[in-house]
């Protein structure tokens, strides 16, 4: 299971400095923190039926990068309120 969280943390970090250029380049975009949500939300319910514990590591891993995203992009919009 420490796996587990190894793989999100791992994603969470890619994905954040990912969305942050992804940010810069292409703006503030509200479209940017939804596919985030989508990309995060779809993995966690992939990630609850696959039997395979590679396949599923993989998935968390994934999850990561969009929660990255979520806390990068949500960040950003929150300021420019």
């Amino acid at each position: 299971l420490g796996a587990a969280f190894t793989c999100r943390g791992t994603g969470y970090l890619a994905g954040s400095i990912a969305s942050s250029f992804a940010e810069k380049a292409l703006g503030s975009k509200p479209y940017l923190l939804g596919l985030s949500l989508l990309l995060a939300g779809a993995m966690i319910f992939a990630a609850a039926f696959e039997p395979s514990f590679y396949v599923f590591l993989a998935l968390i891993l994934v999850q990561g990068l969009g929660l990255g995203g979520v806390d990068v992009t949500g960040n950003a919009l929150l300021v420019e309120i």
